[in-house]
């Protein structure tokens, strides 16, 4: 896991405002592969940020729309901002 993110690194450019909604639609659309008796699957989503979350609204209502999915999304705050927010997102999803 530490390689893939290493590699992928280059390709981002951290800063800036944060937006996670369309990150959780991309995983989400990976987790809503068909399921069967003979194809389970179930995904964790590493979500990495660096910052205060900007689309927190938005995040909220994509977390409800997607907590039918066999999905676990984990977000990781590095840094030194405050990440009290998404403590508090936990509790309302």
């Amino acid at each position: 896991m530490i390689d893939a993110y290493w590699k992928r690194l280059d390709d981002v450019k951290l800063g800036g405002p944060t937006y996670l909604a369309p990150v959780i639609q991309q995983i989400a659309a990976y987790a809503e592969k068909e399921v069967s008796q003979c194809f389970q699957h179930y995904t964790i989503g590493l979500v990495i940020v660096d910052g205060i979350v900007n689309d927190v609204d938005n995040l909220i209502d994509k977390l409800v729309d997607v907590g039918n999915l066999p999905l676990s999304v984990v977000v990781v705050g590095v840094g030194p901002a405050d990440f009290k927010l998404m403590v508090g997102i936990v509790s309302i999803v």
